[in-house]
């Protein structure tokens, strides 16, 4: 997802209703909240419209959101289009890493070999915890 907002009233409001909120969010939203870090963080544009209390907010409260963000062992599902790419890196001799998180963000990535982060996308992906189809 991608966050596209310049308007610092808007920003300083989100960042206020966050620190008024955050103690007691859900994991659900605890999550989205880590997107918004990221978002806030790395995106030029957004990080000079943000009010300068997003950074002590984050400093509080970011490694709740980032623990949240993460999947927990079980919740993630491997498709058999992805088993199947896996099989031919094994049979290749091509050492990987399956549902691999990348340090910086939280974010899993399917496959990581020798450097390359590998997501292999079919026809469907699976709703969050589930074999759902979405």
């Amino acid at each position: 997802a991608a966050l596209s907002v310049d308007n610092k009233q808007v920003l300083r409001l989100v960042v206020e209703g966050l620190d008024s909120s955050i103690a007691s969010m859900d994991r659900s939203s605890l999550r989205q909240v880590h997107q918004f870090f990221l978002s806030c963080r790395h995106d030029p544009d957004l990080s000079q419209a943000a009010p300068a209390g997003w950074e002590l907010l984050e400093g509080l409260e970011g490694g709740k959101c980032r623990a949240a963000f993460e999947p927990l062992s079980g919740e993630l599902k491997v498709s058999s289009l992805q088993r199947d790419v896996a099989d031919v890196l094994e049979a290749m001799g091509t050492p990987f890493e399956e549902e691999a998180v990348e340090p910086k963000t939280g974010y899993s990535v399917d496959m990581y070999a020798g450097g390359v982060a590998i997501e292999v996308d079919g026809p469907y992906h699976f709703k969050f915890g589930t074999r759902a189809e979405l």
